[in-house]
């Protein structure tokens, strides 16, 4: 029994220490999110990794297109749905790894960075130390892991949440510090995914930084109508149990019509 009792302290002490750990997106914005305001927010495109593409073409050429598409997909939908769909800052610009390696210190010290990124289902809410230290002053280098493994983003078989994640330079002016994240619902990114990511940010942005954040967010839920993906519902979900525990409207919907109210940008939904 005294040994069982350990194990669960230890477990509770470890749960705890983690949670303390790994800050919610909402902490992380009322953090620094104000000085996102202030920004160029510089999205980064993604870019083909020659020695993976060169890997997967012995290996598994019929993968290759998928990968080159993946990667062309995303940057053409996010230069095309964050102009319109997302206003935190004073300004957008889109650039690749590359290209944010040429730029000045002076210039990425205003900048805040929006990189496309992944963390363990088992670890959502991800450490603060950055994917890549955007704002060295030697210029970007590799943060916790290697230098932006993009291969692994497109891995159906790693069981990743992918998610934005928001760089800004910390108060001493030597680094980058994760100010925000917001996880994306698959794996493979399609256009109605984000511009779900897009809005949902937009709107977490509006009713951290809102007086009224509660009131703000109940008068939504009773004026919209909760769109449920029935291909994400668990066969033991059943509607009653739905209404069991929300309150508002829900509808449950084919994977198209969910994408297509997105899409869309249905104010009712």
């Amino acid at each position: 029994m005294k040994k069982l009792s350990l194990i669960l302290s230890i477990s509770l002490f470890v749960c705890q220490s983690l949670k303390a750990q790994f800050p919610t997106s909402e902490e992380l914005l009322l953090k620094d999110g104000e000085n996102i305001k202030k920004n160029i927010l510089v999205v980064i495109l993604l870019s083909e990794d020659e020695k993976y593409l060169k890997n997967l073409t012995k290996k598994k050429p019929e993968e290759v297109n998928t990968y080159k598409n993946q990667i062309q997909n995303y940057n053409t939908n996010i230069q095309l749905l964050a102009p319109q769909m997302i206003h935190i800052s004073k300004g957008i610009q889109f650039k690749s790894l590359t290209e944010i390696a040429q730029m000045t210190y002076e210039d990425r010290a205003n900048c805040t960075f929006m990189l496309l990124g992944y963390c363990s289902p088992a670890f959502n809410d991800w450490s603060e130390m950055p994917r890549i230290d955007f704002h060295c002053k030697a210029g970007p280098k590799k943060g916790i892991e290697s230098f932006y493994d993009i291969e692994s983003l497109f891995d159906t078989k790693l069981k990743y949440y992918l998610r934005w994640e928001f760089y800004n330079v910390n108060e001493k002016g030597k680094s980058s510090q994760l100010v925000f994240y917001k996880n994306l619902p698959n794996i493979f990114v399609s256009k109605s995914d984000i511009a779900y990511g897009l809005n949902q940010t937009q709107l977490k942005f509006e009713c951290v930084f809102s007086k009224k954040n509660n009131e703000f967010n109940s008068q939504i839920l009773k004026e919209k109508t909760l769109l449920i993906n029935k291909d994400n519902l668990d066969e033991k979900t059943t509607e009653a149990g739905i209404k069991a525990n929300y309150q508002y409207k829900f509808e449950i919907v084919t994977q198209e019509e969910f994408d297509k109210a997105i899409l869309d940008r249905k104010s009712v939904v």
